[in-house]
């Protein structure tokens, strides 16, 4: 593709690109930073499925939005049919931004409200057993698509749990602008980074949900391990502390200040929306990223 106009001049990186789905659209959004890596601006599109599938050619208009803010996939097996789409930035101090477009025809995307539900960015890196080296936990933007399942968008990023970093996730009600939300951590001593969720209707306006993220505890010499927990039909948006399921144990790295930024939930369409698969990265013994995949059923 050929990106053009005043958000996109010559030489323009675009930083940290989402990508999500509505029946009719594949949506993404990026960072814009010029090659002196200033930052330009954030923008969000919609790519017309019937043209890029077979490789027709489209054109298609971008929009302003905030930072880091992440399309949001439509849920569903088959993928439910939307008259709105929408897209979801989490915003330190504020709450969230909440983005909506037309379906179809995909049209405008505008700010649809700013939401209150105030939290804070993690306030300091990521500590490991036995190094100094610490891993970057990022700002508390939303790392991977969100979700909507009915009038609801569920999220997930990282916050400041007093002082550590940890996990906010939740839903956003698309009708009532009302932020419902909780926390997820390991431990009382673990440092918690690079959540992702899936979910997959329940019915009944009921969902299951995947939580998927990873983490470290440094007083129990536990380096960067990948971890799951899950919500249940009917059981809201609850705090998931100490009953998650620790998938790998990796190592520590002194090499690597950043971690892999990449984290996902996706909802496998021949399991009846019971079974996810996950990704979620960790070191192994030579200090190098790795990603363990999972599949994961209720």
């Amino acid at each position: 593709m050929t990106f053009s106009g005043p958000s996109y001049p010559a030489g323009t990186l675009l930083d940290y690109p989402y990508l999500g789905q509505d029946r009719v659209s594949i949506l993404s959004s990026t960072n814009n930073f010029s090659f002196t890596n200033a930052y330009i601006g954030s923008t969000a599109f919609a790519v017309p499925k019937s043209a890029a599938y077979i490789g027709a050619g489209f054109s298609f208009h971008s929009y302003p939005v905030a930072f880091s803010t992440a399309p949001v996939t439509v849920a569903g097996i088959p993928m439910f049919s939307t008259a709105t789409t929408y897209w979801l930035a989490s915003v330190p101090g504020t709450g969230y931004d909440l983005y909506r477009m037309p379906t179809s025809p995909a049209g405008a995307i505008t700010l649809q409200a700013t939401i209150s539900s105030p939290f804070s960015a993690p306030t300091r890196r990521v500590r490991q057993p036995g190094t100094a080296q610490t891993l970057d936990p990022l700002d508390g933007r939303i790392p991977w698509a969100p979700v909507q399942d009915g009038n609801f968008v569920w999220f997930a990023h990282g916050m400041d749990i007093s002082g550590y970093p940890g996990i906010r996730y939740g839903a956003i009600g698309v009708t009532s602008n009302a932020a419902f939300v909780a926390t997820a951590y390991h431990s009382g001593t673990s440092d918690d980074f690079n959540p992702s969720i899936g979910v997959s209707d329940a019915g009944g306006g009921l969902i299951h949900a995947w939580l998927n993220w990873a983490y470290t505890d440094t007083p129990v010499n536990r380096p960067t391990s990948d971890t799951v927990n899950g919500v249940l039909p009917g059981q809201g948006v609850p705090n998931e502390i100490g009953t998650d399921l620790t998938l790998v144990i990796g190592s520590s790295t002194a090499s690597n200040f950043r971690f892999g930024d990449f984290s996902s939930v996706s909802v496998d369409p021949t399991s009846g929306g019971l079974t996810a698969v996950t990704a979620q990265q960790y070191f192994n013994a030579s200090g190098q990223w790795t990603t363990r995949i999972a599949r994961l059923s209720f």
